[in-house]
Formats: structure tokens, C-alpha cells, sequence
């Protein structure tokens, strides 16, 4: 019967629009609670979305889930990829756009973009020049990296001894 009563009282809990009774006796509906996403962002503004580029207002990116909206994953309407809110809302600038894509080119983000759209549309607001051009310093500073000296080479070494000791290692 506890259990029973104790569920009862979970789902009335949870329920948004039960209605509660205030301190002068009269009975007022509790309302959806509004979210954290809507708080935080303008939902009036359009997105960029950082794989395919293509612009869509803020609620056509929201995921909703059985339990309402997620509260940190946004899907991009038109590539169906998944990002952070904070990745969606960040204003990139082109150079930082192409540190963003560089960083992500271990994760496959070139399988995840549709290039001949993503490609037309970096051309149409202007930024493609900024962006090959960092994205090609960022490539050559990748190759260019120059081998780690005797010192460090040692130094490593030294801590990775001191490491297998610590935890039972050989």
C-alpha cells in the first residue's frame, strides 16, 4: 500500500497541469515549466548549422524526446547531425570555423558534411578565402611538427617509469 501511495504521489508530482491549491484557498493550474534552452537562447534568431552550414530558426533544430526536449543535443533539420547547443549558438568566425572542422577530423566530420552544399554555401556568406587559408595552415603546421628532442624524449621516459612503479607495474 506504502508503494502504491508513494506513486501516487510521484505521478501527481510530475504532472504539469494538476492543479494546486494556493495559501487563500483558491486553486491555480501549475504550468510547463519553461526550459532551460529557452531561457538561455533567442528563439527568434536562425542558426548556422557547423556541418552542412544551412540556416534554420532555433526551434527547427530541438530534439523532442518522450520526456519533453533534450536539454543539450540540437539536429540540424536538413543533414539530420546532431551537435551541442553551445556548438550550434557559438558565433564562428571563418578562422575559427576552420580550427572547429580541423579539430574535428578525427571524428569523421568530412563523412558527415554533404561538401558539394557545404561547399556552395561557405562561398555565399563569404568566408571560403578566410577559411582554406586557415584550414591549410593548420594542415601544415600538422606535417611541420618537428620530432620531440633527447631531453623530452627522456623526461617521458622517466615519468612513465615513475608511473609503472607507482601502480605495479614491471
Amino acid at each position: 500500500m506504502v508503494k502504491s501511495k508513494q506513486k501516487r504521489e510521484h505521478v501527481a508530482w510530475r504532472d504539469e497541469i494538476q492543479a494546486k491549491f494556493n495559501p487563500t484557498g483558491t486553486a491555480e493550474i501549475r504550468r510547463k515549466p519553461v526550459t532551460i534552452i529557452e531561457e538561455k537562447y533567442k528563439t527568434d534568431d536562425k542558426f548556422a548549422c557547423p556541418f552542412c552550414l544551412s540556416q534554420h530558426k532555433f526551434h527547427e533544430y530541438l530534439i523532442s524526446t518522450k520526456k519533453g526536449i533534450h536539454q543539450g543535443l540540437a539536429e540540424c533539420p536538413e543533414c539530420k547531425n546532431k551537435c551541442r547547443f553551445t556548438t550550434l549558438t557559438k558565433p564562428f568566425t571563418p578562422e575559427e570555423y576552420a580550427d572547429h572542422l580541423y579539430g574535428q577530423v578525427r571524428t569523421g566530420i568530412w563523412q558527415k558534411i554533404p561538401f558539394d552544399k557545404w561547399k556552395r554555401r561557405l562561398y555565399n556568406i563569404g568566408w571560403a578565402s578566410r577559411f582554406w587559408t586557415r584550414y591549410k595552415e593548420l594542415k601544415a603546421q600538422e606535417i611541420d611538427e618537428t620530432p620531440i628532442d633527447k631531453e623530452q624524449e627522456k623526461q617521458i621516459e622517466m615519468d612513465w617509469d615513475a608511473y609503472e612503479q607507482s601502480h605495479g607495474g614491471k
